[in-house]
């Protein structure tokens, strides 16, 4: 164990081997009080919207500025599933297209 490390158990015991840094809150987070009336957004006003046009609403009618992931975290940290997304149609148009066409005549190939 290096000197500095030894100073420091002497002087604080096992505490004073733990980082400094360790505790405070993290620069990089939000304000408590908009995470908190974004959160209730989401589970009130925009329940039924998509997280982006969540966030289009939460910016246009409450002037709240708050990302797309930022929603997204939020309520997924809150239990709130994603919303699904339809699933892909069975044929492709086009064959769809062709087998809906009357035949112009009978025997004949339509295109």
């Amino acid at each position: 164990m290096g000197d500095r490390l030894k100073a420091r158990y002497r002087e604080a015991g096992v505490r004073g081997l733990v980082h400094r840094l360790r505790g405070p809150p993290s620069p990089r987070a939000g304000d408590v009080e908009r995470r908190d009336r974004v959160c209730a957004l989401v589970h009130t006003t925009s329940r039924d919207l998509n997280d982006c046009h969540a966030t289009g609403k939460h910016r246009e009618v409450e002037g709240l500025v708050v990302s797309r992931s930022t929603v997204r975290r939020l309520r997924r940290g809150r239990g709130r599933a994603p919303k699904r997304r339809r699933p892909p149609r069975s044929t492709a148009p086009a064959a769809r297209a062709i087998a809906t066409q009357p035949a112009s005549r009978p025997g004949r190939c339509p295109w």
